[in-house]
């Protein structure tokens, strides 16, 4: 061996073989405090093995290989400046294939389970951990499936390959606190949000990375409903005892509330007032709650004996729940964070349904006042002409389309249901379907429209060039082809057969070639789009049903554990508008400070509840130290290298691969 190149090359070659002994005595060679050593991250110029050692070692999936290489400093090199060259740069061809091909083979060795497993054992106290580590990978791998069309396919099979190590880890855990471990991540990057004691950041994280096989799996969802029913074990599998709270809490808002405030006040540690604490009795009070306003928002719309222009009680009502929502969706962001509140995509619905409402009542609130102080200048002859009284008829159009939402808001709530949520999820991913296929039928839907409003332009200048407006009926064109809004309307209605064709024709004679050529458009965009489009969507929509419902049950799992997660983080348990008292926590915290030791006991206690101390009760869940979590994840990886050893060598195993594999050994 004269030099580095001739080493690596040896090496490569020992590699390819699985030669164990000949990689350790050709590592006798490499000196790292020589100057002419092999790099680790040496490649040739124009990429032409497209691979180093420990990258064909990871592929191969020989683990004893690549812990030696890891123990003598070997890493996989990074993706060099020329790597992330545009496609138009001044690379030849051959250069071209071996920046891909490398690129290509070092994700395969950086997705190698044996790879990712033995660099965690190298150093298991200070490595990044597996799982978030595979998660990540499983993600970026995603975007180099995106971004490299060409081999979009082994992209996407190794992000499958990632999501699939971290299953292998989780399928290993034999007790609880095992998962707990796994879903439990201290790090100084991201720290996690302290909620009693319960972080789950790598469900979160998960989640965040597309992992669905890791969030659907049955450890992931034991250990979510854990968390969920914490506090309230009587309502595991009890749909009967969940519809009583639901409707106790519509109906009992203020006494549940009365109750809550007295054990949180005297009896902060009694079982009763751990259970408001719980995730699950938050969702189902602010189901409960939410309903109340579905109900109100119904009596607006049947409200006849008030007077005109004026708000009825129930508006009020209306009001004091909209407000309360609001300052719901302040401190949820403020406890949060923007990121975490709009990860959950039902928090943009609420969003836009809170922000109409609030536009409706403060532009009608206005435009109402400034009726009422001109008197009775507003008479039927000019009521519709005037500015304000617009101002009211848009905010009713704007409320309209509020209450819309927040019906529809209502179905975050049935989500969780195992036999309605599973039926949302088909139908809101159809609706994806269907988003997609639009954006291209309004393309052929825009050229029709256009079509005929030129075609039917140039009749209308004619005749008001050549003939008075006033003396000239509606006879001819009624359908008002020539006005752009015109032609989408009659084209639009036209799809569902409310459009006669005798409506094209013109009755002057010498205009028979537009009208004959708008019959000739028309029928081509029936064709078009009646014909082919509507059952090429009703042949999608067939299409997508069976695809959807083939992963129905984990893309539900998925869904569901995003909207645990966020009740989980949920601090607030007051449901609007009783959570208004959240406005006067200033006044609270003035009083506390003025009344100092002079204030008894149990007002002090009244008070705290709050403006709460920082000392949490001692009956809250404690979370798992670093290393402890660290020596659970090593002893995870031990177990599936010793099972991938079993199923790779059957009745082969030696002495020496069990010395090397399990756990009680090690």
């Amino acid at each position: 061996l004269h030099g580095g190149a001739d080493l690596e090359l040896a090496l490569l070659h020992a590699v390819r073989e699985s030669d164990v002994r000949g990689v350790e005595i050709l590592l006798q060679f490499h000196d790292p405090s020589s100057p002419k050593r092999m790099s680790p991250d040496s490649m040739s110029l124009k990429y032409q093995r497209h691979f180093t050692p420990l990258i064909l070692a990871a592929r191969l999936q020989n683990f004893k290989i690549v812990k030696l290489l890891l123990e003598h400093g070997f890493s996989i090199p990074n993706l060099p400046i020329d790597l992330k060259k545009p496609v138009g740069s001044e690379i030849n061809f051959d250069e071209k294939l071996g920046l891909t091909l490398f690129r290509l083979n070092r994700y395969r060795a950086l997705a190698s389970p044996v790879y990712m497993a033995a660099s965690f054992l190298q150093n298991p106290f200070s490595d990044p951990d597996p799982v978030h580590r595979a998660c990540a990978l499983s993600k970026e791998l995603s975007h180099m499936a995106e971004r490299e069309h060409e081999f979009r396919q082994e992209y996407l099979e190794l992000s499958d390959g990632c999501k699939e190590f971290t299953v292998d880890l989780l399928n290993g855990c034999r007790s609880m606190k095992e998962i707990r471990c796994v879903m439990e991540m201290e790090n100084e990057k991201s720290t996690p949000l302290n909620t009693d004691g319960v972080v789950l950041n790598i469900l979160e994280f998960a989640i965040v990375t597309r992992n669905e096989k890791f969030v659907s799996h049955p450890y992931s969802q034991l250990v979510l409903k854990s968390e969920a029913l914490r506090h309230v074990p009587f309502l595991e599998n009890s749909p009967g005892k969940r519809f009583t709270v639901v409707l106790l809490s519509s109906l009992l808002s203020p006494l549940i509330f009365a109750i809550w405030l007295a054990f949180e006040t005297f009896l902060p540690r009694h079982k009763v007032a751990r259970m408001f604490h719980s995730p699950c009795l938050k969702f189902l009070t602010n189901c409960g709650a939410y309903q109340i306003f579905l109900f109100v928002l119904t009596l607006t719309s049947f409200q006849r004996d008030t007077q005109f222009l004026e708000y009825s009680i129930n508006d009020w009502i209306v009001v004091a729940f909209v407000i309360g929502h609001l300052v719901d969706f302040v401190k949820e962001v403020f406890q949060q964070g923007r990121v975490r509140f709009f990860a959950n995509k039902w928090n943009y619905l609420a969003v836009v349904r809170v922000t109409l409402f609030v536009l409706c009542y403060v532009m009608g609130w206005f435009a109402r006042t400034s009726i009422v102080d001109r008197g009775d200048s507003l008479q039927w002859e000019n009521h519709s002409d005037d500015r304000s009284y617009k101002v009211v008829l848009f905010s009713e159009c704007v409320f309209a389309v509020a209450i819309l939402l927040a019906f529809a808001h209502n179905f975050s709530f049935i989500e969780e249901n195992a036999v309605m949520g599973p039926l949302l999820q088909a139908f809101i991913l159809m609706l994806f379907d269907v988003m997609k296929f639009f954006f291209f039928f309004v393309f052929a839907f825009l050229a029709f429209v256009v079509s005929f409003t030129k075609l039917y332009l140039q009749y209308e200048k004619a005749k008001d060039h050549f003939i008075s407006r006033k003396v000239i009926t509606n006879e001819t064109d009624p359908l008002h082809l020539e006005r752009f809004s015109s032609s989408v309307s009659t084209i639009f209605w036209s799809l569902f057969g409310q459009i006669d064709r005798d409506n094209f024709k013109i009755d002057e004679t010498e205009y028979e070639t537009i009208w004959r050529t708008g019959m000739v458009l028309f029928g081509a965009f029936n064709i078009v789009a009646v014909l082919v489009a509507l059952n090429m969507l009703i042949a999608m929509l067939n299409e997508s049903y069976t695809r959807i419902t083939t992963n129905l049950d984990t893309e539900w799992n998925f869904t569901r554990t995003k909207l645990w997660l966020s009740w989980l983080y949920k601090k607030g348990i007051l449901t609007s508008p009783c959570n208004l008292l959240y406005l006067v926590l200033p006044l609270f915290w003035v009083l506390k400070n003025l009344l100092g030791v002079c204030c008894p006991r149990k007002i002090k206690l009244f008070v705290g509840k709050f403006v709460p101390e920082k000392p949490k009760p001692s009956w809250k869940i404690r979370r798992t130290n670093e290393r402890e979590r660290r020596e659970v994840m090593r002893h995870l990886i031990l177990r599936n290298l010793a099972k991938k050893s079993c199923h790779l060598e059957p009745g082969n195993a030696s002495d020496d691969s069990h010395e090397e594999y399990d756990i009680e050994s090690t």
